[in-house]
């Protein structure tokens, strides 16, 4: 094999300063380097979960659309929907509407009345109670 003089200098190349350094910036750059697909995978791993609950979100707003669809082949329910949205009834039927009296020009100037500036503003307003 190799003689004596000849291992002592593989080995003074080998443990020289230089390869060392060379050596460790090396382990360096590949340890950034797997940190880098280190993060890459948790992010991955990540937007794979967002993905797959928006895929079941998807798939339930799926099965509310098909229902929907079968409810409206039929012939009540498509009165129902037309029922709801135009607020139409059958000859016969009678609709009560039930309107809520509530005053709003009464309650604002309820409302400027409790305050300094309220009352400020209604001495040089004309407002119509």
């Amino acid at each position: 094999m190799f003689d004596y003089g000849e291992r002592k200098y593989i080995r003074s190349i080998i443990y020289s300063k230089i390869s060392i350094f060379i050596l460790v910036i090396f382990v360096v750059l590949i340890i950034k380097n797997v940190w880098i697909a280190y993060q890459d995978e948790k992010i991955t791993r990540i937007n794979n979960e967002v993905a797959r609950q928006e895929l079941n979100e998807l798939n339930g707003g799926e099965k509310n659309i098909l229902f929907e669809i079968e409810k409206l082949e039929t012939r009540l329910g498509r009165e129902e929907e037309i029922r709801n949205k135009f607020r139409v009834a059958k000859e016969g039927e009678e609709m009560v509407m039930i309107i809520n009296e509530k005053n709003d020009i009464g309650t604002e100037y309820e409302a400027l009345k409790e305050s300094l500036w309220g009352n400020f503003l209604i001495f040089f307003k004309d407002i119509d109670i």
